[in-house]
């Protein structure tokens, strides 16, 4: 299955999870870093798999390749839009931590803490709590970033990741295979190949699974309708769209919309 882009229309999320549940691979524009608290928890980041152990963080950068493994570890997550980050800008664009686990006793102690009262502001009622913490999660990142090495950071070092961006910039077109081989500067056979043996689909599939991918992000995160969402997603009309929807998800778009439900108005507390 094609790594996720997971949409978000919260600046800033920080879940207190008692238990670890399984999150396939996925990306967003979003910085996300999550401590360990207990037990062992197993992630992937970057194509590159590890454990880490109570007392130990880990940050993937923004649009960096990630997933989680069921485990009985009791973590705290925090997710914050990329914009919120001015003053690392440059450094959040340019490159990424090498590696990306940080271990116990190699950061601050004030990292712990700062993890802690932002998961005790996010279920407060705190007048401008957003503002609040977006300030804590700039001291989280600067605490952090002085104990990380980074590394230039170079989205065209794996085709994986080429695709990732590519659609992600692209999706809305009538994009074909010659397309992507001619701007990523690929053959078009070599291209198919590593398609096909890495999601056992060929091009036209896996761009239609990215792009409902987008829209069911749309539909629970935006008032727009179906048919606002078949174009902006890239699909031509809604009778098109809805097939498709409907061979990738197994319910139609509307019933889709209908099971999901509109966006919360206010953050809930996730305990896994």
């Amino acid at each position: 299955m094609f790594p996720k882009y997971e949409y978000r229309n919260t600046s800033i999320n920080v879940y207190v999870w008692d238990r670890l549940a399984t999150y396939p691979a996925r990306f967003h524009k979003h910085l996300e870093a999550l401590l360990v608290k207990s037990a062992t928890a197993k992630v992937t980041i970057d194509g590159k798999p590890y454990t880490l152990y109570p007392g130990d963080v880990y940050v993937a950068f923004p649009n960096v390749l990630h997933s989680l493994e069921r485990s009985d570890s009791q973590v705290i997550v925090v997710i914050a839009d990329f914009e919120l980050y001015q003053a690392f800008h440059d450094i959040l664009v340019h490159t990424a931590p090498d590696p990306p686990v940080l271990r116990k006793g190699t950061f601050p102690q004030e990292v712990y803490a700062i993890f802690e009262r932002m998961g005790q502001l996010y279920h407060s009622e705190l007048p401008h709590k957003q503002s609040v913490l977006a300030g804590y999660a700039n001291a989280l990142l600067g605490e952090l970033m002085g104990s990380m090495h980074l590394c230039k950071r170079n989205v065209g070092d794996g085709l994986l990741q080429q695709l990732i961006f590519y659609f992600l910039q692209n999706y809305t077109r009538d994009l074909t295979l010659e397309d992507v081989a001619r701007e990523l500067n690929y053959s078009k056979y070599y291209i198919s190949r590593v398609v096909s043996n890495t999601f056992g689909c060929n091009f036209r599939t896996l761009i239609n699974t990215y792009r409902v991918s987008m829209a069911q992000n749309l539909l629970v995160s935006s008032a727009k309708s179906i048919s606002e969402i078949a174009l902006e997603c890239g699909f031509q009309n809604q009778s098109s769209f809805n097939r498709i929807f409907l061979k990738h998800s197994d319910i139609t778009p509307g019933e889709y919309r209908r099971k999901m439900g509109p966006p919360p108005e206010k953050p809930i507390l996730h305990t896994r």
